[in-house]
């Protein structure tokens, strides 16, 4: 769920900003230079796996000196900073289109085309590693097939959009997943603060903390009571409740919510002071637009 939602507004930023600009040479009748575009935006994918390239052997070298957990912590920081600004940004826009159309105009000879191609897709995909990292050390996997659903989603909805002229919701599809992002902006946050707890404790910087709570401990696998060894997970001589992190569910809630099954204090504590920024966040550029009380007596 977090790698399709992750992808699918990634995917359907890059399809609108692409969709504008050759819809905006179309009418200039310079389709000619559409191919600007496209190596604009080839370039920008060979930049994203690089930058994934960097992001694993950054991993690697940290877990070979031990600083493995410190880097999970630092992606999921930064992974939920970008989906905040995502939030951000896609509520301030509130007509993409309107300036993009003044930076064509304005400057609109091939090389800047290239530059507003290679721009555009280099930054989603940035991000896109990045939250792809960030998922994986929440969850220990990537789920590909939400991967490239969540990009299939976006290709048709621009599909939609742009080539049949359909005039989709796209303000209900933002909230939508706008509402659904500050939750896992949350939950990366807080499972963040948890591998940051490992890598403290790890180097002896301080004591394992008190537990916020402690709860569906993993049992061996020959106390579970009889008939209820179904929804368990067994794995290395312990199985877990289907709610525990490592369970069939609770992974899911893991990831996308940062449930933790034995947190610290300030998991949960750091988990509602995100999701309270990132609401405030949402809803502050709704507010700019109002107009201002009327004078009483008016």
């Amino acid at each position: 769920m977090a790698e399709f939602l992750i992808l699918f507004r990634e995917g359907l930023e890059i399809v609108l900003i692409l969709g504008i600009v050759l819809t905006w040479l179309h009418k200039q009748g310079r389709m000619a230079d559409a191919r600007w575009v496209a190596w604009g935006s080839a370039v920008a994918v060979l930049v994203s796996l690089l930058a994934g390239l960097g992001l694993a052997a950054l991993q690697d070298n940290a877990a070979a000196k031990g600083y493995d957990k410190l880097v999970e912590a630092l992606m999921l920081y930064i992974a939920c900073a970008f989906i905040l600004y995502l939030v951000v940004w896609m509520g301030r826009v509130a007509n993409p289109a309107a300036g993009l159309h003044k930076q064509l105009n304005e400057a609109a000879s091939p090389r800047a085309l290239f530059l507003i191609a290679l721009l555009a897709v280099a930054r989603e995909g940035i991000e896109s590693v990045t939250f792809l990292f960030a998922a994986r050390s929440a969850a220990g996997t990537v789920n590909w097939l939400g991967v490239f659903l969540g990009l299939a989603v976006a290709l048709v909805l621009g599909y939609l959009i742009f080539w049949t002229g359909r005039k989709l919701p796209l303000k209900r599809f933002f909230m939508l997943s706008n509402a659904t992002l500050i939750l896992l902006a949350a939950g990366m946050s807080a499972y963040g603060t948890h591998e940051l707890e490992e890598f403290l404790v790890d180097q002896k910087v301080i004591a394992k903390p008190t537990r916020a709570w402690e709860v569906l401990k993993p049992v061996k696998a020959d106390e579970l009571p009889a008939g209820e060894t179904g929804g368990y997970t067994c794995k290395d001589g312990k199985c877990y409740h289907p709610m525990h992190e490592k369970g069939t569910a609770g992974v899911f809630f893991k990831t996308f919510l940062g449930w933790n099954s034995d947190p610290n204090y300030a998991e949960p504590i750091v988990w509602v002071l995100v999701l309270a920024l990132g609401i405030w966040l949402w809803r502050k550029p709704t507010q700019k637009g109002k107009a201002p009380p009327k004078p009483a007596g008016s």
